[in-house]
């Protein structure tokens, strides 16, 4: 299935806020290298998720157990400012930048950037980012990436066991 079709499927099954996949409010910043394995569609190399990927599942659950099949109310994806909040409440007070968003991890599966100079200290395989974007898109996004890696030896094993869930969850099934 290609991108297009499965944007449409997102926003078909209301699973995302984002009308177009070029919306500006949505843009992620990153280097050309890191963008390259980001949109792999053969091989990606770096998948980015929610920090509080529970916030996603809690989210999703609750609108199927509210779910009535014969008063069918469309299903509301959460917002990047409702996902900011709740990271917001997690942090007690100590506060985040308004126009930065929520915390997303971002996980690469290879060392794909060019070496550091002699000295420096390795880089993790991971990072924690704030993000302003739209979380269903990147949870789905990180699905697909999931999927698509060729080897995972990098990625821990709850980041695997995540995207399986976030699949089981818009399923209606769980795994947690």
């Amino acid at each position: 299935m290609n991108g297009k079709k499965n944007f449409r499927l997102l926003r078909k099954y209301h699973l995302t806020c984002v009308n177009h996949t070029d919306v500006l409010d949505n843009v992620l910043h990153l280097c050309a290298t890191c963008h390259e394995e980001f949109d792999d569609k053969f091989h990606p190399n770096l998948v980015i998720l929610l920090k509080h990927l529970n916030f996603f599942f809690d989210w999703e659950e609750r609108w199927q157990s509210e779910f009535d099949p014969l008063d069918p109310r469309n299903r509301t994806a959460p917002t990047a400012e409702t996902y900011q909040r709740h990271c917001e409440s997690l942090i007690r007070g100590e506060g985040i930048l308004e126009d930065k968003g929520g915390f997303y991890v971002a996980y690469m599966d290879l060392d794909f950037l060019p070496p550091l100079p002699p000295g420096y200290p390795p880089l993790p395989n991971y990072g924690e980012y704030q993000w302003h974007g739209d979380p269903g898109a990147m949870v789905f996004h990180a699905i697909q990436a999931a999927v698509r890696m060729a080897g995972l030896d990098l990625l821990p094993e709850v980041v695997k066991d995540d995207c399986c869930n976030c699949i089981l969850s818009t399923r209606g099934e769980s795994n947690r």
